[in-house]
């Protein structure tokens, strides 16, 4: 017996210039980052956004910071009544041996 969180991994391709879809790729018992991007949206993004939450890779030590610090710049964040609406908001730690983070970049839909 299981109770708690399933995720179902699944895959889509192009063969031969068909599209398939395997539908059940892996099951997984525990949180999936799908599954942490909706609850994300659910709690702090408004549902008048539209985004996209990421998982962010850089090979040096610092490029990180640097990534985020541009995007607060360029997309910062605003919130209103407790829910992001537009902007860029790193998820992880941004210490200068970082090189792995969650983002997220959301604006409002059209």
């Amino acid at each position: 017996n299981y109770n708690g969180i399933v995720g179902i991994d699944m895959l889509t391709g192009t063969i031969n210039g068909e599209e398939y879809l395997n539908p059940c790729v892996e099951i997984n018992l525990r949180m999936t980052m799908g599954m942490a991007a909706r609850i994300v949206y659910d709690r702090w993004i408004s549902p008048d956004s539209k985004g996209e939450y990421r998982t962010i890779h850089f090979k040096s030590e610092g490029e990180l910071a640097a990534h985020a610090e541009s995007k607060r710049k360029t997309h910062p964040a605003k919130i209103e009544n407790g829910k992001l609406t537009e902007g860029y908001v790193l998820l992880t730690a941004e210490t200068p041996q970082t090189h792995y983070g969650i983002e997220i970049e959301v604006e409002k839909a059209k």
